[in-house]
């Protein structure tokens, strides 16, 4: 089972798949962006500006694939920042590709992602309010598209974030 953990960079996507972890030790918690990068062998600015997203997402399928047979949560993103601060949405064929059982959205109050950007020394060069809305729309497209079971929640709520990801696993195993 792959359960995608969406949203914007600074949203808490980490924090609640490593509470969740802490927790349950029928899952593993991967990041798209340590992935690739295991792969590619080259780290992140602080920015996390992406230079190449067709090859980043070439690499996190060719990672993913040592990790058949996991039940994981894979934190990462529907759009990104390019080198000019633009924001690249990605190519939603990649979300089919990742074979996920469900895509779980985080938001979160702008304030308190722009807070967490300044704590981690990264400059916001990009409109924020935009890449919220992008990362939404482009969630709800994939979703659709590849009939993705799709949950939005505030990223606040640690208790709603475990129990929405142990109901997808729930109704995963009755499933089958």
């Amino acid at each position: 089972m792959r359960i995608f953990i969406s949203g914007v960079h600074g949203v808490g996507k980490s924090f609640l798949c490593d509470q969740f972890i802490k927790l349950n030790n029928n899952f593993i918690h991967l990041s798209s962006s340590e992935l690739i990068s295991s792969v590619r062998r080259k780290s992140w600015d602080d920015n996390k500006i992406v230079l190449t997203p067709e090859e980043n997402q070439s690499a996190l399928l060719q990672e993913l694939e040592t990790y058949n047979n996991k039940n994981i949560l894979l934190d990462g993103h529907f759009c990104l920042i390019g080198k000019n601060n633009e924001i690249v949405q990605l190519d939603h064929s990649i979300y089919d590709k990742m074979k996920l059982s469900a895509i779980i959205l985080l938001e979160n109050d702008i304030n308190i992602i722009e807070e967490r950007f300044e704590k981690r020394n990264a400059e916001i060069l990009f409109s924020l309010t935009e890449l919220i809305k992008k990362e939404r729309e482009n969630a709800i497209k994939a979703s659709k598209t590849y009939n993705i079971r799709l949950e939005i929640i505030n990223s606040n709520d640690i208790d709603y974030f475990n129990g929405m990801i142990n109901n997808i696993y729930s109704n995963q195993k009755n499933e089958h």
